[in-house]
């Protein structure tokens, strides 16, 4: 039988000691094999364009302007259509940025906070699950944007409809997309996902991304949430 592969990953992260840390974390793995550290944007873009790796793990800011960095490569991957599944860690609770994360996503993608990067097993498996198409979201995260625990069966109470504009959501597609994929008008979309919101149990707070609360509900329900 052949070997498994092992699977490559390219970490971009400025501060030279996390940078170390997350090497050797993740070097404990022997199906795992960094073959780049970055330490800015352009330098991260230059190895994952060199390597061609199964995962990039790359802190949300650093250099040039430690604001967006991390965003700004996982745009490059998708506009240049690269292989490479994605992680972004950082140590902001936001669905704006897991929004941005997720949104129109064709590989595996993940978000997690910079406090589970110190669990080699927790990294282990959210790296392993990128690399095979999965979506990996952090648990605090998915506990605070859907503000409750879940049910037995947290689709029990959705219709047909609801279920599928849901499944849609989850899959990244805005109303339009789910317009087009049904064939159906985009009023009709607009008056499923407004029942969806009013049914699904998440925190209606003017601070919640309801849609992005309404994929991780999805997720959640199929164990393909969190780590």
């Amino acid at each position: 039988m052949a070997p498994v592969r092992d699977i490559t990953v390219v970490i971009g992260e400025d501060n030279a000691i996390l940078a170390r840390g997350l090497e050797e974390l993740l070097g404990e793995h022997d199906d795992l094999r960094v073959v780049a550290v970055a330490r800015d944007r352009d330098s991260l873009i230059t190895a994952i364009t060199q390597h061609d790796p199964d995962v990039v793990v790359s802190d949300l800011r650093m250099p040039p302007t430690g604001v967006d960095e991390g965003i700004q490569v996982l745009r490059y991957i998708e506009a240049n259509r690269m292989r490479c599944a994605f992680i972004l860690f950082s140590q902001y609770k936001e669905a704006r940025l897991v929004a941005e994360v997720l949104e129109g996503q064709e590989r595996g993608r993940g978000y997690l906070l910079k406090d589970r990067l110190a669990d080699p097993d927790e990294m282990h498996g959210a790296i392993r699950a990128v690399a095979g198409g999965s979506t990996v979201v952090d648990p605090d995260l998915v506990a605070g944007l859907m503000g409750v625990g879940l049910q037995p069966d947290p689709l029990a109470d959705l219709s047909r409809s609801q279920r599928e504009a849901l499944t849609l959501i989850a899959e990244g597609l805005s109303n339009e997309g789910i317009a087009e994929r049904l064939n159906i008008t985009l009023a009709a979309v607009e008056k499923r996902v407004t029942s969806l919101f009013r049914t699904l149990p998440i925190d209606g707070s003017r601070t919640t991304n309801r849609r992005v609360a309404a994929a991780l509900f999805y997720l959640s329900s199929r164990g393909e949430a969190t780590t």
